[in-house]
């Protein structure tokens, strides 16, 4: 009879162990009335440059080309997928396909296949013509840009629109925006294309003065993020009128992404921050306290089954991943939040389940309390690490400079 009873209590124990964050975590959400770190996800062994959602996955993408798939819903590793060659810039998802940019290749997996770890998985390579830069799904067609801009249909038939005449860069910015593709060619022009005739019809220039990272439309503007000389800018266009609106410079470093929250649009960056920004003012609202301490790459938002919040997942050159929660704060009329308020789930490589992916929470610490240091920009970069230094010159990167800042 005892060892019946020490059986099922070590069971009961284990279970504790693997399912007590979820319930606390379920408990605390109800009351939560500031950001609430759920969990920070480690196991890249390269920065986290792209995160996309499928069906309550999250896909993360580390500039080694490894993409590690999470179960959304209580976290859980699914499985890990080595694509074999380095990646410059976020995957993307088009008809329930998931396309891997490589420098001059497009790697095409099923997501649906990738979100079952009994699958296996069939990966179609995509050799095109040029380097690439990026690419978008616009339609039934995915628009790449690189040295070329191409359409690629659903028979992986390419067809060049356009080639770019400065090949000492390489264009990385591509989007669509109210049923246009505004991409940003190596002269830092915006040109805005017709998807329908596939054919420029305007551009926009001597507005980005640095270089561009990303291009997204939040609310009624059009933000693309970048630097200029170093410092962080977040160029805001009016599709209207298609004119510069305003410039904003609050980042010590560049801005690599933007997201909209309710009614508040997030950015990340070089310096580790990540600012909140009113939609329709353009007004900073707060700093968003994070636990990274590398620049953050990439963020990924959506709302919370409950309605009462939102999920934001953050990625970062450090390695790792934050999940947030934060609650419906529109109706507030807050200028500043609170730091973090809740433990942290570390959640190691060697802690993964061998049969599911499942991961248990190997420990937890107290609320940090947003006490993570930072160092100033002068600081950071004169600094090095593993003998690189951060790049703080206002030249304009060449395709070497461009790429290298991803490996980290």
């Amino acid at each position: 009879m005892g060892g019946v009873f020490a059986q099922n209590a070590t069971e009961l124990v284990e279970w504790l162990i693997d399912f007590y964050p979820t319930l606390y975590e379920k408990y605390d959400l109800v009351k939560a009335r500031d950001p609430y770190l759920q969990r920070k996800l480690v196991g890249h062994e390269r920065s986290v440059i792209g995160l996309l959602e499928y069906k309550n996955h999250v896909m993360s993408c580390d500039s080694n080309g490894e993409l590690r798939i999470f179960n959304r819903l209580d976290y859980s590793l699914v499985r890990t997928i080595t694509s074999g060659t380095k990646m410059y810039v976020s995957p993307i998802l088009h008809k329930g396909y998931v396309y891997g940019v490589h420098i001059d290749r497009l790697k095409i997996w099923n997501a649906d296949h990738i979100i079952n770890p009994d699958r296996e998985l069939d990966v179609h390579d995509l050799v095109l013509d040029g380097m690439i830069g990026g690419c978008c799904s616009v339609g039934e067609d995915v628009w790449v840009i690189g040295e070329k801009l191409s359409i690629i249909n659903d028979q992986f038939e390419v067809q060049v629109l356009k080639e770019f005449s400065n090949l000492g860069r390489l264009a990385t910015v591509i989007q669509v925006i109210n049923d246009d593709v505004w991409l940003i060619n190596q002269d830092n022009v915006i040109e805005i294309w017709d998807t329908t005739e596939k054919i420029s019809k305007y551009k926009i220039e001597e507005v980005i003065d640095g270089h561009a990272n990303h291009i997204k439309k939040c609310g009624n503007y059009v933000w693309i993020t970048g630097e200029t000389r170093g410092i962080g800018h977040i160029w805001i266009i009016d599709p209207e009128n298609n004119t510069l609106k305003e410039t904003l410079s609050k980042h010590g470093g560049e801005v690599y992404y933007v997201e909209q929250i309710g009614n508040s649009v997030w950015s990340v960056s070089w310096d580790c921050n990540i600012y909140s920004w009113d939609v329709e003012t353009l007004a900073f609202k707060c700093e968003i306290p994070n636990l990274h301490v590398d620049a953050i790459q990439t963020l990924l938002s959506f709302i919370k089954e409950a309605g009462n919040g939102y999920q934001v997942w953050t990625g970062s050159c450090d390695r790792s991943i934050n999940v947030l929660f934060v609650p419906n704060i529109d109706d507030r009329s807050v200028t500043a939040l609170p730091s973090i308020n809740s433990p942290v789930y570390h959640l190691p490589e060697s802690t993964t389940s061998s049969k599911t992916g499942r991961k248990r929470s190997a420990s937890m610490s107290p609320a940090l309390n947003g006490t993570r240091k930072r160092r100033s920009l002068t600081a950071r970069s004169s600094s090095t690490k593993k003998g690189r230094k951060r790049k703080t010159s206002g030249e304009k990167p060449v395709l070497e400079k461009r790429v290298s800042k991803f490996f980290r």
